[in-house]
């Protein structure tokens, strides 16, 4: 039961490429760098879902918002993040 809500929650923080592209890069740690940031600073995380698929689907689409955000350096990174 542990090991499957630890599986569930590190969906939360894959990068978009690690998803659609299979690949890894250095990127990929500050893509969830910012993902913990954003849920340290709004207390909630950036991609939310009941299911893994939904959390996925959520990143293959970029569906987030940055309304919560207060600090401009992780704004920015966050978007920076999703274009690369």
């Amino acid at each position: 039961m542990i090991l499957g809500f630890i599986k569930f929650v590190l969906f939360r923080y894959v990068s978009y490429e690690m998803i659609t592209k299979k690949l890894t890069h250095p990127n990929n740690d500050v893509w969830s760098l910012a993902c913990v940031m954003y849920e340290l600073e709004t207390g909630e995380p950036l991609f939310d879902g009941k299911s893994e698929y939904k959390i996925i689907l959520k990143i293959e689409n970029k569906d987030y918002t940055l309304e919560k955000v207060k600090t401009i350096f992780l704004t920015k990174l966050i978007i920076y993040q999703m274009k690369n």
